[in-house]
């Protein structure tokens, strides 16, 4: 799977990720700042009806240069919900009429935990120790529109975006009567 913008997935792919293979749409960003979300092609990610499981969810951004946000900020995520089936204008007549009812699908929910595993560039050792954030369980809840809110308490400032990552590991809960795809609604606030 590969987000809108980037050259694809490289290596293996571990599991598939039938849930969120879908375009990611981005809320309109302030000023000439830009956030684009992404789940990890690596999660452990499973297509069970109801399941819930963790998926490491990074965020790139892009800044023109010298520009930084002050704490705090938040990191809205909103994702796509599921659509119903709407009933036939006319039924047939006779003994073999029949009728498709409307159905109402369940969404996709948020965990209220979000986990920082990175905050700044990875280093150009893989074995080095990746930098996170000082609190690593930030203030993270979900609205009443179903987005999850992440507030984030520390300064997001960094000399080159291009090699800035920030990760969170987040656990989504999967719709118990309809598994499709969903699209990814994101926002810096």
């Amino acid at each position: 799977m590969a987000a809108a913008g980037t050259a694809g997935v490289k290596g293996p792919v571990v599991d598939t990720n039938s849930v969120f293979d879908s375009a990611f749409t981005l809320a309109a960003p302030p000023a000439t700042m830009a956030l684009v979300a992404t789940p990890d092609s690596a999660s452990t990610v499973k297509a069970d009806p109801g399941g819930t499981y963790t998926v490491s969810w990074t965020m790139t951004f892009t800044f023109a240069e010298g520009e930084y946000v002050q704490a705090p900020y938040r990191i809205s995520l909103a994702l796509g919900g599921n659509t119903g089936r709407a009933a036939p204008a006319a039924t047939a007549s006779g003994a073999n009429s029949w009728e498709r009812y409307p159905v109402t699908y369940e969404g996709w929910t948020w965990g209220t935990t979000c986990t920082n595993t990175q905050f700044g560039a990875t280093p150009e050792d893989a074995e080095a120790d990746k930098p996170t954030m000082t609190n690593l369980t930030p203030a993270c809840a979900v609205d009443a529109a179903g987005a999850l809110i992440i507030t984030v308490d520390e300064d997001l400032t960094s000399a080159a975006w291009g090699t800035f990552l920030m990760k969170f590991d987040i656990a989504v809960t999967n719709p118990t009567n309809k598994l499709g795809s969903t699209t990814i609604d994101y926002a810096l606030l």
